[in-house]
């Protein structure tokens, strides 16, 4: 951002009131991530920086951002899958007979199932 922030100020400081200084151009690229900018005015000031400059800037804070949501998804979701195996582990057996007591069903039956979403937990986890 603070390099996005001087090549604003080098770039269109002298034309454009809102990139008038670093900080200014700090503050105007936030704005500008809201879509808070006026654009006409950077591209009459320069049109030869402006546009490869402003989608330069767009495309590298939202795919940044992209990247730090799908890192926060993924960190969340191998939490909760390690989380779901701890509970589902052979470990809980006595869990399981009392389950397939409560369900009048086979032991056996149950514990196959379950053997099965293992076999294919470890197999999807590699």
């Amino acid at each position: 951002m603070l390099a996005y922030a001087c090549a604003f100020y080098l770039g269109f400081g002298h034309d454009v009131y809102a990139f008038r200084g670093a900080g200014h151009a700090l503050a105007s690229l936030f704005r500008a991530l809201r879509a808070d900018v006026e654009l006409p005015a950077l591209i009459n000031a320069n049109p030869y920086l402006a546009v490869p400059l402003c989608l330069s800037f767009s495309l590298a804070v939202y795919t940044v951002g992209a990247a730090l949501f799908l890192a926060i998804l993924t960190r969340s979701y191998v939490r909760v899958r390690v989380l779901r195996e701890e509970e589902d582990s052979p470990a809980s057996v006595a869990a399981l007979r009392d389950y397939a007591i409560t369900k009048k069903e086979d032991l056996l039956v149950v514990y196959q199932d379950l053997e099965y979403g293992l076999r294919w937990l470890r197999k999807v986890r590699g």
